[in-house]
């Protein structure tokens, strides 16, 4: 089988989980053969990222928000790169329709990639764009590749859920814990209850602190780590003080050494009220921690419920609570969750396993398109 062109286009600014995932997608894409090029806007994190790592990198293309008269241009600009590129594949993890117009007339095939859970509305747009233009569509989560078929507006042969993943070789699960709680000034004994996300309203790092006091009364030696930025730390900051538990609670800010961070966790929790695949339990599964997270959207496809830890019902404090101590009074049963969950990244959430899911995609979608496997250098 010949190797792919393959464009990866994105339009964000942030490097943040859906930039994240793109980054490692080329470079395991390239490791396995492939011709990778990435177009992203020239100030973007990613854009920089990739020149650094020797990817091919375009970023002559911005599209205004809304709609322009501009996006005409950017179209026209776009257009002529895809000739030029000759790509089998554009994968587009942003806005589709500018792509599904600047290709027409290209052997290219457009797959689109889904970076959270929220509905795709069946409005007239979207049936004309995965009706016509889209050949195969990849959901980082089973809900919403289910919402896609239900909505009709593709069969299910043309929708494929691929969870993120994480490069294991960098999670060392027999780090030592406790000189690195000493280098994060972090308690040298206690179980620490660690919740690695950004301190946004969303993420639910409010209920852990309602669950606090509960459980600091039966484990008093316990503490709270959060690891992120956002613009709910204040708030997070005033209510751990309103409840009497600040002294407990420790926010270390954005940490760019997440392994090493969740070697010193006994838990990790992450009781968002919404979620595409959560990679932050997928990082901690990897270093044998035990997952605490709500029952919904991409959360259950990342872990399993009772055996690489426990879910809840988003909002519900009691049984969040009850969870917590359920594991920190049966270390035995922390321990073998944390085991499984290990086995449970090993065999399902390597880099190269999402490689492999979306080159098969991708090989659905030309199948799709009745063209060739490869075009012609």
């Amino acid at each position: 089988m010949k190797p792919l062109a393959i464009l990866h286009v994105d339009q964000f600014h942030s490097w943040a989980g859906q930039s994240r995932r793109i980054f490692s997608l080329c470079l395991e894409q390239r490791a396995l053969g492939h011709r990778v090029t990435v177009a992203v806007p020239p100030d973007s994190p990613l854009f920089t990222r990739c020149a650094e790592a020797g990817i091919q990198v375009w970023g002559g293309c911005r599209f205004p928000p809304g709609v322009s008269p501009l996006h005409l241009l950017e179209v026209a600009r776009l257009r002529r790169f895809l000739q030029a590129g000759r790509f089998d594949i554009v994968d587009a993890h942003a806005d589709v329709w500018p792509l599904a117009l600047a290709l027409r007339g290209t052997r290219s095939v457009l797959v689109r990639s889904r970076h959270n859970s929220r509905p795709t509305p069946p409005h007239l747009l979207n049936r004309w764009l995965h009706g016509r233009h889209v050949r195969h569509v990849n959901c980082n989560a089973a809900k919403a590749a289910r919402q896609l078929v239900e909505s009709g507006l593709l069969p299910a042969a043309a929708v494929s859920a691929i969870p993120s993943a994480i490069d294991l070789a960098r999670f060392d699960p027999d780090l030592p814990g406790g000189p690195v709680r000493a280098t994060l000034g972090l308690p040298p004994t206690g179980p620490c209850l660690m919740v690695v996300a950004r301190l946004d309203g969303h993420k639910g790092h409010h209920l852990l602190l309602q669950a606090a006091p509960e459980v600091l009364r039966r484990h008093p030696e316990a503490f709270i780590t959060f690891v992120g930025e956002g613009p709910a730390a204040r708030t997070l900051a005033d209510l751990a003080l309103g409840l009497g538990i600040a002294h407990r609670v420790h926010f270390l800010g954005f940490r760019e050494d997440v392994p090493r961070v969740l070697a010193a966790a006994d838990l990790c929790l992450l009781p968002s009220e919404a979620e595409g695949t959560p990679t932050c339990l997928v990082e901690a599964q990897a270093m044998r921690v035990p997952v605490i997270a709500t029952r919904v959207d991409g959360v259950p496809d990342v872990m399993h419920e009772g055996e690489t830890g426990l879910l809840v019902d988003y909002g519900d404090v009691p049984a969040l609570t009850a969870a917590i101590l359920r594991l920190l009074d049966d270390p035995a049963l922390a321990r073998r969750m944390g085991e499984a969950g290990r086995r449970l990244v090993e065999e399902n959430f390597t880099l190269r396993r999402m490689a492999e899911r979306t080159l098969a995609a991708y090989h659905t979608a030309l199948a799709a398109a009745g063209v060739p496997d490869a075009q012609e250098p």
